[in-house]
């Protein structure tokens, strides 16, 4: 039931600055107000406006957290990367890391392998710096509907990144760095320049 204490409280919210948005959030999750009710308040103390139910997240809320998704991906992934190889090494010395992967680097069988990891785990390790450390705090308060398409692109990459790094898959892994990493690449640098002319801040 709506009380005179609760179109008083929502008005002090609103006079504060206080968005519809949290104040709905607020109730729903301390006052045991329902959405309807919360609703029917709002109509009352301002110009119609229907409230989105927070546990329904908008398109924008759900673009701004896509570097947020981005930046918690490339740690995971990379940690997988980093995991898988530091394995292999150990299984391919019998336990010895540290002399081991320096006779696995002289090796002329198996140094190429092992060098072509150190390579993508290096290229793999500048774009996470990048991503995480760089482009998600030039974005950050702006939102863009490329935001997207680069998160589905990053996720392809960093999968292709993995698959350097597993023995005996490596070579289907360098096929698709070679063959398709550079549209990739294309592919990743237009979206970052779209990104940056269809930036909106966000509301």
């Amino acid at each position: 039931m709506i009380t005179q204490e609760l179109i008083d409280y929502v008005n002090a919210q609103l006079a504060a600055g206080v968005t519809q948005e949290k104040i709905t959030s607020d109730l729903l999750g301390q006052g045991g107000w329902t959405i309807e009710e919360i609703n029917e308040v709002f109509q009352k103390v301002s110009p119609p406006q229907q409230v989105t139910d927070p546990a329904q997240p908008n398109e924008t809320s759900v673009n701004v957290d896509v570097w947020g998704r981005i930046r918690k991906y490339n740690k995971r992934t990379f940690v997988v990367a980093l995991v898988i190889f530091f394995g292999s090494v150990m299984f391919a010395t019998g336990g010895r890391f540290a002399t081991g992967f320096v006779d696995l680097l002289g090796d002329s069988t198996l140094g190429f392998f092992v060098w072509m990891m150190v390579g993508v785990l290096t290229l793999f390790l500048f774009f996470v710096w990048l991503e995480n450390n760089y482009l998600s705090k030039k974005y950050a308060g702006t939102t863009s509907k490329s935001d997207k398409s680069i998160e589905g692109i990053i996720r392809f990459r960093n999968f292709i990144f993995i698959l350097n790094v597993i023995p005996y898959i490596q070579v289907l892994g360098l096929g698709a760095l070679v063959y398709v990493g550079w549209a990739i690449l294309i592919i990743y640098v237009v979206l970052l320049i779209r990104r940056n002319k269809s930036a909106t801040p966000i509301a």
